[in-house]
This record gives C-alpha cells, sequence and structure tokens, in this order.
C-alpha cells in the first residue's frame, strides 16, 4: 500500500496494484483492523446513478448494511472492496475511486475532489461497522470443511485462469486451512484420503503461482509438502526441478527429473529438461 495526505490534509491510501484510491471520510475507532477471512458489517453507497443490478456486486449489497466474510468473493468489485476493507478500522468511512468500468448510461461525478484523476471508474463510500475475527471451523463436520475447501480450490483455479495470481493464492490457501483443521487421525478412510487428494492439489496449484512469480524457496516448500502426500506427483517432481535449476541446485533437479522420467517415459517436457540438467552437469 502507497500511504499520503491530499492538500486537504486527508489519509489518502492506494493499492500496489493501482486499482483503487481510498480517501478517509471518518476515522475510525481501536487500533485493529480485520483480516482476510474475518466477518464484516459493511455498508457501500454508490455516488453515480448507477443500476447496481448492471455490476456483479459478489455478496456485497448497494446502500443497505450486509454481512459479508472478507475474501469470499471472486468478482473484481468484491475483490477491490475486500482490499479496501482490510486497510480500515470500526466506524470508518471512507470515498474509493477506482478503475473498473461503471455500467452505460451512468451519470458519473467527481463528488470528492482531489482524487487522481487516473480513477475514473466506479466510485463508491464504504463503511466498516464492525468486523469480528474468524474464529475456525469448530462448528463444521469433515465432510463439510472438505467441500469449502473444494469451493476455494475452484475459485483459486478461476482466478488463475485470468492470471490473477496473488488472489488464486489466497484461495487456495484458505482451502488449506480447511483440510488443515480435519482431525485425520480419527477420520475415516474416505475423508483421509479425499482430505489429503485436495491438499496435494492445492500445494501443486500453489507451486506454478509462485513458479511462475521466481518465487522459487516457496515453490520447494509447496511441492515438498504436495510430494509428502503424493510421492510419485509428477507434477511436484517437474516443478520443484525447475525451482532446483533456478537456485543452481543442479544435482537435486536431475534427481527429481529421473524420478519423474521413470514414472513417465513419455513426457516430452520432464525429458528436455533432463537433458538441459545433464549437460550443466556434465560442464560443472
Amino acid at each position: 500500500m502507497n500511504l499520503s495526505f491530499d492538500r486537504n490534509n486527508c489519509f489518502v491510501t492506494e493499492n500496489n496494484d493501482k486499482t483503487f484510491k481510498k480517501r478517509v471520510l471518518q476515522c475510525g475507532t481501536g487500533d485493529t483492523k480485520p483480516l482476510l477471512w474475518s466477518r464484516a458489517r459493511v455498508k457501500i453507497n454508490f455516488l453515480d446513478d448507477i443500476k447496481t443490478e448492471n455490476i456483479n456486486l459478489d455478496g456485497y449489497k448497494a446502500n443497505i448494511s450486509t454481512d459479508v466474510t472478507i475474501g469470499e468473493g471472486d468478482g473484481e468489485f468484491s475483490q477491490i472492496v475486500d482490499e479496501v476493507l482490510l486497510t480500515m478500522k470500526k466506524d470508518e468511512w471512507c470515498y474509493v475511486r477506482t478503475k473498473l468500468n461503471a455500467p452505460q448510461n451512468t451519470n458519473c461525478s467527481n463528488s470528492v475532489p482531489d482524487m487522481d484523476n487516473d480513477y475514473t471508474g466506479l466510485k463508491f463510500n464504504v463503511y466498516l461497522q464492525s468486523f469480528e475475527f474468524n474464529t475456525g471451523f469448530g462448528h463444521l463436520e469433515p465432510a463439510e470443511r472438505i467441500k469449502m475447501a473444494e469451493d476455494h480450490k475452484a475459485k483459486g483455479n478461476k482466478f488463475y485462469n485470468t492470471g490473477l495470481i496473488d488472489q488464486s493464492r489466497k484461495q487456495f490457501l484458505r482451502a488449506l486451512d480447511y483440510l488443515a483443521s480435519i482431525d485425520l487421525a480419527t477420520s475415516s478412510n474416505d475423508i483421509t484420503n479425499s482430505a489429503n487428494k485436495l491438499m496435494c492439489i492445492c500445494h501443486m496449484n500453489l507451486s506454478i503461482g509462485y513458479l511462475k512469480q521466481g518465487q522459487y524457496a516457496e515453490v520447494l516448500e509447496h511441492c515438498d509438502k504436495g510430494l509428502s502426500l503424493e510421492s510419485d506427483n509428477i507434477k511436484g517432481l517437474y516443478r520443484r526441478s525447475q525451482a532446483y535449476i533456478k537456485l543452481g541446485r543442479y544435482s537435486e533437479a536431475f534427481s527429481d527429473l529421473s524420478c519423474a522420467l521413470e514414472k513417465d517415459p513419455t513426457n516430452k517436457e520432464v525429458a528436455k529438461s533432463h537433458k538441459v540438467v545433464e549437460k550443466l552437469l556434465q560442464n560443472t
């Protein structure tokens, strides 16, 4: 987040992705702010004459107080509001300008001056009436937790497939939170197998996101965790090898690729990388 004051000495926040800019209209109370997955009561007022049915509010509602879980939404609007809420305190009012396109035939205004003209999309006020931190999943049966984890995995896949890696990561991690809360030692074989399979998939999905972003230590972490659940996972072995290569750990990369190639001799991508690493080892 980029923090500053405008010429009227009002506190202004701009997120790192530069998708919104927030100006505090009324300071909140207390020293804490909500966290991802906190429950919150929120009121959103649009400042332009728009038809909200033309916008995917994704759990939020216009002009009335709404109870939401921060991070549950998977739309562009909810993602921005979620990120705004994470910067707010209880009882805070703020004005938000975004780059989200307003519906056609919207009578746009500039109700609050002195904000960057780059943000010419949807504009609205947000009031954080209250929030409470997540208290866990004790009220859910193991099968329900697996269902919630599946839902978050599906949202994560949707984000990843549209290039929103950071948003996808939040969903995969949330899925893992649900799964980690299950006591596998006392669960049935079906629950245990389903949870372990889903955990492996989430770790593999996290690993490819980190690999794309060049965060190789995190790739190794999640590949290790996934492979501890499914030792012959070709994707895990291959992605871990690619992280090892970037870190100059060629022997370990060669070992993973050899193992993957043994399990799937027809995998052209693995075979190609195996030859590359073999040459690197010969030249060192």
